[in-house]
């Protein structure tokens, strides 16, 4: 099952309170969703602004405060690591 019941790839509901972590190919996105997701944050992959691009959301947030709280804990969080550590995991993964 899902983290809070949202699939990796979703929409956001529109009017609702979403913080963007990264506009990336469709294969880090999810990479990086997955990532955040194990970081314990409620994340998924939504379309972008072209076919090629999809945003990274972290949300919904009820109010301003929330989404307050959630971009300071994640302004410490670098997409690139998390890409990163998720592509050795797999090499290393294969290796064995």
């Amino acid at each position: 099952p899902s983290p809070g019941g949202v699939p990796l790839f979703a929409s956001p509901r529109p009017g609702v309170l979403y913080l963007q972590m990264g506009a990336l190919d469709r294969n880090t996105s999810a990479i990086v969703a997955q990532g955040l997701r194990e970081r314990g944050y409620l994340s998924f992959v939504a379309p972008g602004p072209s076919e090629k691009i999809y945003r990274v959301l972290v949300g919904p947030f009820a109010n301003q405060e929330e989404y307050k709280r959630a971009k300071r804990e994640t302004d410490v969080i670098d997409v690139n690591d998390i890409a990163h550590a998720a592509l050795t995991k797999r090499a290393l993964a294969r290796s064995n």
